[in-house]
């Protein structure tokens, strides 16, 4: 497949054909400079704070950031320092092969000390070199008119926000860089433009980035099956040796110790079929409706009631745009690129359904998503419509203003909820008031809906705020209900927790550290404290019975401020209201 195709004599250059790169760099532009404005985020404490020596009984190091319970994971001694809750299963374990991801943001820290906007400009800089060859691709396999407005939908997609925002989510732009090399150099060796060994090369640096490759290695399985010419038999002995490529690095993956087990966010099509599958029913259609539709995928995490309405929207639209951009193609290699894009897309996709349902991931199925959506846009203009052009055309424009108009909305407002988080979450740790608790007395979380407290609560308070870890150097996380409580203390040993109302919310959060649900009657005992479980919903706590030492301080999120109480008088009880966090979970 050579250089881009002819126009033909009614298809003149529109805006798009002339400027639509030139419009994309643009967009790059503009839509990462506020971006920049962002602090460090979430995981990117814990990372900072194993660079900077001081969490070295973890066991992580430079290479292995990612690798979160490889190292020393002892999960009584993870539970103290707030990293997990006390329902964290103890055979937990999430452990990725990212080393050239985690070495870069090392590098960050070599170069540029604990500057979080040096690093950000890192990011900016690597999504502009995922960028360059995804536009290079597009002008080579796509005429000009949907090659311009594809670099234009890939430069706006609003999951990109995140990537530009989260320092620690690094591997997708690392991964990404290598993986749009190979798909590029894919394409350019076959029309006798690229050395045959770029591309190996390029995906070799991407699996050590991310397992993001598999997108790339979908896409180029994709290509050499349904966008080259020549027999069946030829195309599959050419698409062989990257299924193989694939096939050979999860089952490596695998058998060296890495990927996830007993988590219920986190799943594995290895070690949990069934849950994968399961998952996969509302988080691929999700998934495959940002890239369709634009609507965000996020949305699976924080509207679980609707899931299955947005799997019905991702579904549909997905098949509106594939039939749109077929019957506006000409036969032939037209028709045999909007293949490829449709099968890469799905295919791309599919690893991504293991984690959170989340736009961030999509960057490398953009590069079949992108052309696919425009080739669908331009379809619309096309006389093989016939009769039925009026409708097609608004179906057309529906698309264009939902990918631009409201994709670029949605990543201003990603692009500037992180900016507010990165800010909240310094505030609320410079301001943690801890003058009613004892020194040296053991602190506990109750309100840790949002992962502001009970996910990177601990890690976010030794990074801004040393000195009150060191007075008080166990935190406890001992509730993630979205939901009001009631906190009382029936006994002189004896603390309970209950959730009020009648229905217990729920974060993806939550379920992220334990696959199995929690049995009424369960107890478990730890160094400071032991916990019975008296009542479930959804296999999560609703009430609660907690032994806890009497120099316990219980700390809650009271008007965006996080404060610290002794316990209650014995026979006495409050109630602890529901306040979202910085992330509005």
């Amino acid at each position: 497949m050579a250089g881009a195709p002819e126009l033909a004599a009614d298809e003149p250059l529109n805006a798009w054909g002339r400027h639509g790169t030139t419009f994309a760099w643009l967009a790059t532009a503009l839509f990462a400079a506020p971006a920049l404005r962002t602090g460090f985020v979430m995981d990117d404490f814990l990372q900072r704070l194993v660079l900077r020596g001081d969490l070295p009984e973890l066991g992580l190091g430079p290479a292995t950031l990612y690798d979160f319970t490889g190292g020393n994971f002892r999960p009584e001694e993870w539970l103290g320092r707030g990293f997990v809750p006390w329902f964290t299963d103890p055979a937990l374990h999430i452990r990725f092969f990212r080393p050239l991801a985690s070495l870069s943001i090392a590098l960050d820290r070599v170069l540029f000390g604990p500057s979080a906007l040096a690093a950000h400009l890192v990011g900016a800089a690597l999504f502009a070199g995922v960028s360059a060859p995804a536009f290079a691709l597009f002008r080579g396999v796509l005429a000009p008119n949907r090659a311009g407005l594809a670099s234009f939908l890939f430069a706006v997609a609003s999951g990109n926000s995140v990537n530009l925002t989260w320092v620690a989510g690094r591997h997708v732009l690392v991964g990404g860089l290598f993986g749009a090399l190979a798909v590029l150099a894919v394409v350019r060796h076959a029309a006798g433009r690229a050395p045959v060994w770029l591309a190996p090369l390029s995906i070799a640096f991407a699996m050590l980035a991310s397992e993001t490759c598999l997108a790339a290695l979908a896409m180029i399985v994709s290509y050499e099956l349904c966008a080259r010419e020549g027999p069946l038999r030829a195309r599959v002995l050419r698409a062989l040796p990257w299924a193989a490529a694939a096939a050979a690095y999860v089952v490596a993956y695998s058998l060296a110790g890495y990927g996830v087990k007993h988590s219920g966010l986190y799943i594995s099509p290895l070690t949990a079929p069934g849950a994968f599958l399961a998952a996969a029913a509302t988080r691929l259609p999700c998934l495959l409706g940002e890239l369709a539709f634009a609507v965000p995928s996020s949305l699976w995490g924080v509207a679980a009631r609707a899931r299955g309405a947005l799997a019905v929207l991702g579904v549909a639209t997905s098949g509106l745009v594939v039939w749109l951009a077929w019957r506006g193609s000409a036969p032939g290699a037209e028709r045999r690129k909007v293949t490829w894009f449709a099968f890469a897309v799905l295919l791309a996709t599919l690893p991504m359904v293991g984690g959170v349902a989340d736009g961030r991931m999509l960057l490398l199925p953009l590069f079949a998503s992108a052309p696919l959506v425009a080739s669908a846009v331009d379809g619309t203009r096309s006389l093989r419509f016939g009769k039925v052009r009026l409708p097609l055309r608004a179906a057309g424009a529906a698309l264009l203003f939902m990918h631009v108009g409201v994709a670029g909305l949605f990543r201003l407002a990603g692009t500037e909820l992180m900016v507010h988080v990165s800010r909240a979450q310094r505030e609320l740790a410079l301001h943690t008031d801890v003058s009613r608790c004892r020194p040296g007395s053991p602190l506990f979380v109750l309100t840790g809906a949002d992962p502001t407290l009970s996910l990177f609560g601990g890690s976010l308070l030794r990074y801004y705020r040393p000195e009150l870890v060191r007075l008080h150097p166990s935190l406890t996380v001992l509730s993630m209900a979205q939901a009001r409580q009631r906190l009382a203390r029936p006994t002189r040993d004896e603390v309970r927790l209950d959730v009020e109302g009648a229905r217990r919310g729920v974060t993806i959060f939550e379920t992220l550290f334990r696959d199995t649900p929690l049995v009424r009657g369960m107890k478990l005992d730890f160094t400071r404290f032991a916990v019975e479980v008296l009542g479930v919903a959804d296999g999560l706590p609703t009430s609660i019975a907690v032994t806890l030492p009497e120099d316990a301080c219980l700390l809650t999120l009271e008007h965006a401020a996080v404060v610290g109480r002794p316990l209650p008088d014995v026979g006495s009880s409050r109630e602890v209201a529901y306040e979202p966090g910085p992330l509005g979970l």
